[in-house]
């Protein structure tokens, strides 16, 4: 294969109504510019086949390999909740074709580690990394997943009992509980409270009719990105997954009217620390209103790293909300020693991201990180010729979210001032936020005193 510099292809997109065209447009010599490809298979079905360089031995080099399902957690309906999650640890699991059913540890060790199922609101993201040699393979059985995927009641207990092994307990529980009371109202779901646990609710013959009616080519997206030949590949895309029926595309739930305010306080499983958190709903990746997280998520994570808290905001599983939270109580020097005080390190922090001047770094930063994620800057070569993973999720967000490159670069940083100001007032407002808070245990600060503070 020719070497093919990033730079010069990620995200010439086009469009393709055949796969026959596609394999066209794929046949690369030294003497053409490599194109990035999306083409979509007359059953719906997405890829994207981006062919780049490794500098690792051949030995080492991997493909990655990522199905975006367009189902999260908002199509999980009322007394199903945890329904799509469950339903995406099946998938990779249960015997598909000739593979037989294997447990969570077994498809780990396949991939040498390098596979994860990222559950969303919105999106299911299925993450595999397989050598050069095995792709063709990994197509087939991509296929199988569609088409042959047998389920049965002992792989649904399997599902459950992993998914149930790995919820987080003490100081990350807690984080964890508290994220989800945010959640839940910023972003209400249907099937209820993120912290219900229907799993033993749903039936194998629900969840058989769920996938079956659901995980279909129309409703998926395939990236594979990284060292191998395209034309072998886009043959095994012909034979394996262009045939197989569309299915019925999924109804997309509307976007929930968000409930601000305070979450009930509670208490937590660590006895000496304690949690504030506060979110906001912002705008979705790919709008230039959105640039603005750029700059303010990173300023803000360096305003709170010293004192054990954080602002974090994921495009994968909850892209419209960003969240940020402050330790109490702790031992470390620069910890607040009450809600109050953690409170108004948080609204502090926010001031300080809209507001204090803006250094070279901030934009050098958002260049190697959330910039990327947001659209307005391409993953490094030094980065993506190691591991192709990030140009995967890159490739698939700007999809997803039908982001204009051209368009948010030129944006980025423009009048910086007036979009983190715009942020600020239309969506960091006091109104419009969602709070809440965890006391520990040996505290004995008065709940009615707690919700004051919060409010």
């Amino acid at each position: 294969m020719a070497p093919i510099t990033l730079s010069a292809i990620l995200l010439m997109t086009i469009g393709s109504n055949s796969i026959e065209r596609l394999t066209a447009e794929n046949s690369f010599s030294s003497s053409q510019t490599p194109r990035q490809i999306w083409s979509t298979l007359d059953n719906g079905l997405e890829i994207a086949a981006l062919p780049i360089v490794s500098l690792l031995p051949t030995s080492q080099q991997k493909v990655s390999v990522i199905t975006l399902w367009a189902a999260g957690a908002h199509n999980d309906p009322l007394g199903n909740s945890g329904r799509t999650k469950l339903a995406a640890h099946m998938v990779p699991l249960c015997k598909s074709g000739d593979r037989p059913a294997r447990s969570h540890r077994q498809w780990q060790d396949f991939h040498e580690g390098q596979a994860q199922i990222r559950a969303g609101s919105r999106h299911t993201w299925i993450i595999e990394s397989v050598p050069p040699g095995q792709l063709l393979d990994t197509v087939k059985e991509l296929s199988n997943r569609f088409s042959k995927l047998e389920i049965t009641a002992d792989d649904l207990a399997r599902a459950r009992q992993f998914l149930r092994s790995n919820k987080r307990s003490g100081k990350w529980g807690d984080s964890d509980r508290l994220s989800n009371k945010v959640l839940d109202r910023l972003d209400p779901l249907t099937s209820g409270p993120r912290e219900k646990d229907d799993l033993d609710d749903i039936s194998l013959a629900e969840m058989r009719q769920f996938l079956g009616e659901s995980f279909q080519p129309i409703n998926t997206r395939i990236a594979i990105v990284g060292p191998y030949d395209p034309g072998p590949l886009l043959e095994a895309v012909k034979q394996n997954l262009a045939p197989i029926a569309g299915g019925k595309k999924l109804i997309q739930p509307p976007v929930p009217v968000p409930v601000h305010g305070a979450v009930k306080p509670f208490s937590s499983e660590d006895s000496e620390r304690g949690l504030v958190m506060r979110g906001w709903r912002v705008p979705p990746p790919g709008t230039v209103e959105a640039l603005a997280l750029g700059l303010f998520v990173p300023r803000a994570q360096r305003a709170l790293q010293q004192g054990l808290g954080d602002c974090r905001w994921d495009p994968f599983l909850n892209p419209e909300v960003v969240l940020i939270h402050q330790e109490v109580y702790g031992s470390e020097p620069f910890q607040p020693k009450s809600i109050e005080e953690a409170i108004s390190r948080i609204e502090a922090t926010v001031e300080f991201a809209i507001y204090a001047p803006l250094e070279g770094g901030d934009f050098e930063g958002a260049r190697k990180s959330i910039g990327i994620q947001l659209g307005a800057y391409r993953v490094h070569e030094e980065v993506s010729m190691v591991s192709p993973l990030p140009v995967a999720e890159v490739v698939l967000l700007r999809r997803v979210f039908n982001m204009d490159e051209t368009k948010l670069q030129n944006e980025f940083g423009r009048n910086h001032m007036l979009q983190l100001q715009r942020l600020q007032e239309k969506n960091l407002t006091a109104e419009k936020a969602v709070s809440g808070t965890i006391v520990p245990t040996r505290i004995t600060d008065g709940k009615s005193s707690i919700q004051r503070e919060l409010r």
